[in-house]
């Protein structure tokens, strides 16, 4: 089973990659950090860290029916809930 720090770590790095690989860097995450105006995310960055986390952690949360996810800390809470 992942804990919370796993889970945040997985999600923490896989942002990261998308990021860097188009040349994009950011300091540290905090819970707060909006996906698309903190982060810098456009919906195609998102769609691309929601296909490899739903790999690594089995759970994709964004097909719970309203089920709103705006910030870096409730993407990790959504994968957290369904991890445990």
């Amino acid at each position: 089973m992942n804990t919370g720090k796993d889970v945040r770590g997985i999600i923490d790095a896989e942002i990261r990659r998308v990021l860097e690989n188009s040349g994009r860097t950011h300091g540290l995450f905090n819970d707060t950090d909006l996906l698309f105006e903190g982060l810098g995310l456009d919906s195609l960055d998102l769609a691309q860290i929601v296909v490899v986390l739903e790999q690594q952690l089995g759970y994709d949360p964004f097909r719970t029916p309203g089920r709103r996810i705006r910030t870096f800390g409730e993407l990790v809470q959504a994968y957290f809930q369904a991890a445990t």
